[in-house]
């Protein structure tokens, strides 16, 4: 593959591992429970997120410019 694919492959493997990691941190809690969230860092900001809708909307950007598409981005 040249370099643009293997990184845009990484990338996908990427956001597809962090989105992953959100679904376990959020999944099992209650929708209005206070301790329920998933920190990550965008852009050099460290945001907290309550749902994968959430962080499907602060990443949006950043997985456009790899290709990255998730099923909230509908």
């Amino acid at each position: 593959m040249p370099p643009r694919q293997d990184r845009d492959y990484e990338q996908a493997a990427a956001w597809g591992e962090i989105r992953d990691a959100a679904h376990d941190a959020l999944a099992g809690h209650a929708p209005t429970d206070a301790e329920r969230e998933y920190r990550i860092a965008v852009g050099g900001v460290v945001l907290s997120v309550r749902s994968i809708a959430e962080l499907a909307a602060v990443t949006r950007g950043e997985r456009r410019r790899w290709g990255v598409r998730w099923p909230e981005d509908a």
